[in-house]
């Protein structure tokens, strides 16, 4: 089950794939976007230091959100898309493997 669920769920990002990338973006932003809320809020030493160096750590988390979704956008979702074959293979090899197991009930 595990292995059809994976599968299904890679061929959907397949389908859809703007979607799957937009997602992706949203997901990164509001986590980065959290990480940060929670990071400031434990240490008010970060918040000064963050914002005194502003011409730095801006564009540096920009720079690595951006590194981050590019890395996304092209190995690893593209890889998760080419692998629903493999999953869906392997759950029906499985489902396959429990059929010739099973004992047979009408003999």
């Amino acid at each position: 089950a595990f292995h059809w669920a994976l599968g299904r769920g890679e061929r959907f990002l397949g389908s859809n794939t703007f979607l799957t990338f937009f997602a992706a973006a949203y997901l990164l932003a509001k986590g980065v976007d959290l990480g940060l809320s929670f990071a400031f809020a434990r240490s008010i030493d970060l918040q000064i230091w963050f914002f005194k160096l502003f011409v730095v750590t801006l564009p540096g988390t920009i720079l690595a959100e951006l590194w981050v979704m590019l890395w996304l956008i092209g190995k690893k979702i593209p890889t998760l898309i080419d692998n629903n074959y493999r999953h869906l293979n392997r759950a029906d090899n499985l489902l396959s493997l429990r059929r010739v197991a099973a004992p047979s009930r009408g003999s």
